[in-house]
């Protein structure tokens, strides 16, 4: 009896373990390995670099929009991807409780973001800016942001107005007019048809004082007449000192 007892514990043991080794879940035991320690995750990223800004213009739609563009680069030393960039703009004040996501979602692909001046708002006097202050942020593939770019500060300068052309040209003579900084700047007009630049004119060079600056331009007779349709005229100021300001006005015009 004895033996038989344990002759059977042996065989019970042995059915055991069969069905235990055999399971599912012992299997997936196997093949995965045992847990390990979750390993640390890598640093997160470091600040964008932003490379550039200007006040120009952009095609948007049927029409062109007066742009504030910035254009950076990607954080250095990258251990992880990039999921997405954040733009964080400050219009009100100097200190960092004045920024705030202007927007977000920007692909890792894009570097550039043109930020429209008709939702900040020109300045309306004359010989005033307005400072905005820009900060890139990138975040990383664990939905952790990283580190924030330096400040980048555009001075956006009074808008310039145009006096002619105002909704149609009858001649080639465009007039434009400035009041905003006592230093030297510079001031050029571009056309342009929907789909590209047409013609620009030579910059001219002034020393702003307290009189309002005018300018003219005329198109090269090679390029005259222009062809009947939609056209665009944008005039640029830009200043070659103190804080480097800008600005930017487009008019739509229509050649019959």
């Amino acid at each position: 009896m004895p033996y038989t007892g344990n002759l059977l514990a042996r065989a019970f043991s042995r059915l055991v373990k069969c069905l235990l080794f055999s399971s599912p879940a012992f299997l997936f035991l196997v093949n995965s390995g045992c847990p390990s320690p979750e390993e640390p995750l890598p640093h997160s990223l470091q600040g964008p670099v932003i490379t550039s800004h200007q006040v120009t213009a952009v095609r948007s739609g049927s029409d062109y929009a007066e742009v504030i563009r910035i254009t950076w680069q990607a954080p250095p030393d990258t251990q992880v991807a990039v999921r997405e960039y954040q733009i964080l703009r400050n219009t009100q004040t100097s200190t960092d409780s004045g920024f705030s996501i202007a927007v977000h979602s920007i692909p890792p692909t894009i570097q550039t973001y043109n930020d429209r001046i008709d939702e900040i708002g020109y300045p309306q006097k004359d010989f005033s800016v307005k400072a905005i202050r820009y900060r890139i942020v990138a975040i990383d593939e664990y939905d952790r942001a990283g580190d924030t770019s330096a400040t980048d500060t555009v001075y956006l300068a009074n808008e310039p107005s145009i006096v002619y052309p105002d909704t149609i040209l009858d001649s080639n003579l465009f007039h434009w007019r400035w009041r905003g900084i006592k230093a030297g700047y510079t001031s050029s007009m571009q056309l342009w048809t929907l789909d590209s630049l047409y013609w620009q004119s030579p910059a001219v060079l002034k020393y702003g004082s307290e009189l309002t600056d005018e300018f003219e331009a005329v198109v090269p007779d090679s390029l005259w007449p222009l062809l009947s349709g939609t056209w665009f005229m944008g005039v640029r100021i830009k200043a070659n000192s103190a804080d480097y300001r800008q600005a930017i006005a487009v008019r739509k015009f229509v050649v019959r």
